[in-house]
């Protein structure tokens, strides 16, 4: 026969939403003629309601782990689960890229105070906390948590989607916005817009005029490296023998079997 136990938190948890998506090279521009020292200032000033939208549209759930087992007889049980938690809260300089290489990226984040009902799950045998692991949403890049699985394979008792719902929250003015460029080296994080407006001062450029702007920041973030593009034409691993043009003849008249590839056409010997 089954019983009920309940996974809890003792106090009151975090609740985080987050948000990201790609910044055209427009929206950029917008923001550095805006006036404002960095692409966090704009959004506050221009989007009042982001953090809702964030909360509404994003990933939103909670990020701290359970620490209390409530047993079929009332009894409670410490558990810790700090050890399965990410390391890093959120994306930073240097971290895998979260957008096409030659974009920029924000990334948008809120913490808010609440409580989860309690989890609940029914086993044949006793609870033990090491078959109990959190499950992470893979979709987060803050830790928040999916649900949780108990899978004791000794007593073939096992709990594959143990979940919750939010009961209340306590929405915060915390939170922050981040912009990255998604460099072939992984994230770099631009914290203002004082260097980019350096540049363009330097190049005599209006940085009160947005179709200057933006013609700037296409010229300096190229989605691609063009002296890194290579064309078919110059393409050295056809397959073709260089010297007969993969015809396996030469001569003015075809008519001699090319002594480099032994009349096969082929450059690469593995395939004579």
């Amino acid at each position: 026969m089954s019983e009920e136990y309940q996974l809890s938190i003792k106090k009151i948890g975090f609740i985080t939403g987050e948000y990201s998506g790609e910044v055209s090279l427009s929206e950029l521009a917008k923001a550095i003629v805006s006036g404002e020292d960095d692409y966090a200032g704009f959004i506050e000033n221009s989007e009042t309601e982001w953090r809702e939208s964030v909360r509404e549209y994003g990933e939103y759930g909670p990020t701290t782990l359970i620490d209390l087992i409530i047993n079929p007889d009332g009894s409670e049980l410490d558990v810790d689960l700090n050890k399965f938690y990410p390391e890093d809260f959120e994306p930073k300089e240097g971290d895998k890229n979260i957008g096409e290489i030659g974009t920029f990226s924000e990334f948008r984040f809120v913490i808010d105070k609440g409580r989860m009902s309690n989890y609940t799950m029914d086993l044949e045998k006793e609870f033990d906390s090491k078959y109990l692991i959190p499950v992470f949403n893979e979709r987060s890049l803050c830790g928040i948590i999916s649900h949780y699985e108990y899978d004791n394979k000794e007593a073939s008792d096992s709990e594959w989607f143990i979940e919750s719902e939010i009961e209340e929250t306590r929405p915060s003015m915390g939170g922050g916005i981040c912009l990255f460029y998604n460099d072939e080296q992984g994230l770099k994080q631009l914290w203002d817009f004082d260097e980019l407006k350096k540049e363009m001062n330097s190049e005599n450029i209006n940085i009160l005029e947005l179709s200057k702007v933006v013609q700037f920041l296409e010229t300096k973030y190229k989605k691609l490296d063009e002296s890194e593009e290579v064309s078919e034409e110059d393409d050295d691993d056809s397959g073709w023998c260089d010297k007969c043009d993969g015809e396996g003849n030469v001569g003015p008249f075809l008519d001699e079997e090319c002594d480099k590839c032994n009349g096969s056409g082929m450059s690469d010997p593995v395939y004579h």
